[in-house]
């Protein structure tokens, strides 16, 4: 495998693989299969490139599996789940790993809270963290949380903001926020996805 990639093209496929597998949305075939069209530049032939993308999810997972039994009982991402749970169930529309960006994501909530009135949610607000915001809290880096009103007001989205925290802390985790609209909520967390 290493002799047929470039060995700074096969350390950025493991990277790249490691992180998704970590992050723990995406299934192994779906990492896989996005590795493959990431890394399409690569000098490898499609199959090579899909073989050694295989090969590398296969080591990184059973790596992870490994891990994951010195993992407490319950983590920060299972507090993180059951707080969402709860927004969700409270009418705060609560998505992870939602959308490319901020922008996409503040743009796309609006389809997820339309589906969630029309199943007979009464959503009075949302809340989200995208896929970069993801990858960088893989990484170590603390979680960004995005708010808001369903009604767009501000002082609505303060008031949500202050339930998001309020939920979060319920939960056993310790957001940081200073109660302005303009900014996103900051969620240090320990992350360790379960597969």
């Amino acid at each position: 495998m290493s002799a047929t990639l470039e060995p700074g093209d096969l350390e950025d496929l493991r990277q790249y693989i490691r992180l998704q597998v970590a992050a723990g949305y995406s299934s192994v075939p779906d990492v896989v299969a996005d590795a493959v069209d990431v890394f399409a530049d690569t000098t490898l032939a499609p199959d090579d490139l899909r073989q050694a993308a295989a090969q590398l999810a296969e080591e990184i997972l059973s790596a992870q599996l490994a891990e994951q039994d010195s993992w407490p009982p319950i983590t920060d991402n299972d507090r993180l789940d059951a707080a969402f749970t709860a927004l969700n169930d409270a009418g705060i529309v609560s998505r992870q790993h939602f959308a490319c960006c901020a922008s996409c994501g503040t743009a796309e909530i609006h389809d997820e809270m339309a589906a969630a009135a029309k199943d007979g949610v009464d959503v009075r607000g949302y809340t989200f963290f995208h896929i970069q915001d993801t990858e960088y809290a893989v990484e170590g880096e603390s979680l960004f949380l995005s708010y808001g009103a369903a009604d767009g007001s501000e002082d609505a989205g303060v008031a949500i903001g202050r339930e998001i925290v309020a939920t979060l802390e319920e939960h056993g985790l310790h957001p940081s926020w200073n109660g302005r609209l303009a900014n996103r909520i900051l969620l240090p967390i320990n992350w360790q996805r379960r597969r």
